[in-house]
């Protein structure tokens, strides 16, 4: 899994851990600040899930990716509404992220909303 720039939280990357999760960060591979086609680039090379908030620009590269017939290996979208009604805790994305894997769908090549799966 890579977490995006806009999700770098130590609570979350430990937490991703903690669940099990093969984490790296944007800041441990220096593509802080980087744009987001460098990221998704490092994701695919890697073959790491990004998990970002940045849900509409990785949308549209995933979307990219499909339609030029190649294969990316999945994206994890948070939405945030700066509203601490809606917006997912730590503990949440951990809860969405095993309730998607619970359900064997496949990610590689998908966009996953996270808030689908925090029940």
């Amino acid at each position: 899994m890579l977490v995006d720039e806009c999700l770098l939280n130590k609570l979350l990357v430990d937490a991703l851990m903690a669940a099990g999760h093969d984490v790296q960060t944007v800041s441990q591979v220096n593509l802080i600040s980087r744009p987001d086609e460098a990221v998704f680039a490092h994701a695919i090379t890697e073959n790491r899930v990004v998990i970002t908030s940045n849900c509409e620009d990785f949308i549209e590269l995933a979307e990219e990716r499909i339609a030029a017939k190649e294969h990316h290996p999945g994206v994890l979208l948070v939405f945030l509404y700066n509203n601490p009604n809606k917006d997912m805790s730590v503990p949440e994305i951990i809860t969405a992220i095993a309730n998607f894997e619970a359900t064997g769908v496949p990610i590689e090549d998908t966009t996953v909303s996270l808030a689908h799966y925090r029940y």
